[in-house]
């Protein structure tokens, strides 16, 4: 499997880090993975539900130190 695509969309709020997964995922090519990093707590149902409203496919999400790490497959 190919290195994941890493956005920091760290310091960014509500609804910065959402929108930004969203752009990334509709320029990806199909199988493209990311894995987004964001320190706002609402990152973590926010990215899962933005990357499954456009087909993709969540892979994980972990929550450690204030730190919201979510893998996303288009």
């Amino acid at each position: 499997m190919a290195d994941a695509v890493r956005l920091d969309l760290g310091g960014l709020k509500c609804p910065m880090p959402a929108l930004l997964l969203e752009r990334a995922l509709k320029q990806a090519a199909p199988g493209t993975v990311f894995e987004a990093f964001a320190t706002d707590p609402m990152a973590e149902v926010d990215l899962p539900f933005s990357a499954q409203r456009l087909g993709a496919t969540v892979l994980g999400v972990e929550v450690t130190a204030g730190q919201v790490k979510v893998r996303v497959q288009k």
